[in-house]
């Protein structure tokens, strides 16, 4: 049978579990007939809390799920296996500041367009990033270049369309 908080394997007859001290639901289902029986326990101890008897080596005891004092309780700042503590390194005799990885300089499809359909915010992204990222801000003055003459050719092809539909209209009356 295992928890069902944790998924640690629980002793038969436990109302708490002995990993993380869940209680344990009163109508546990019963380990199947061909499970190999449980290992051995050691010695057992008593609760302080309860005085029920419990296994040695357990970090909660299965009667009330009171932590058990011979158990170490983990600590959120034990050093990792493999990792040594802090200070077992060199440190360097000034500080040390974390740096942003630098902004990869390639132009961008999105603001190239955002460019295109409204130069004048292109002119300002490009005033902006010249001197950062300048790749970048070339493209993005180029497609509001391109912008900027294809709205001048549009309204330019729109104003002689205009006139010449009026002109027409005019020899109609």
């Amino acid at each position: 049978m295992t928890c069902t908080n944790c998924g640690a394997e629980l002793l038969p007859n436990a109302r708490f579990c002995n990993a993380c001290g869940a209680p344990v639901p009163a109508a546990a289902p019963i380990a199947p007939q061909g499970a190999p029986p449980p290992q051995a326990a050691p010695a057992p101890t008593v609760c302080p809390q309860c005085g029920a008897a419990v296994a040695a080596g357990l970090r909660f005891c299965n009667a009330c799920g009171a932590p058990l004092p011979s158990a170490p309780a983990p600590s959120a700042y034990a050093p990792q296996q493999g990792y040594a503590p802090y200070g077992a390194y060199p440190q360097p005799p000034y500080p040390v500041y974390y740096q942003r990885p630098p902004e990869p300089d390639e132009p961008n499809t999105g603001l190239n367009v955002l460019g295109f359909f409204f130069p004048i915010i292109g002119l300002i992204l490009y005033a902006v990033w010249n001197s950062t990222t300048p790749l970048r801000a070339k493209a993005i003055l180029k497609w509001s270049v391109i912008g900027l003459v294809v709205s001048a050719a549009i309204a330019i092809i729109t104003i002689i369309a205009i006139f010449a539909f009026s002109a027409s209209m005019l020899d109609f009356m």
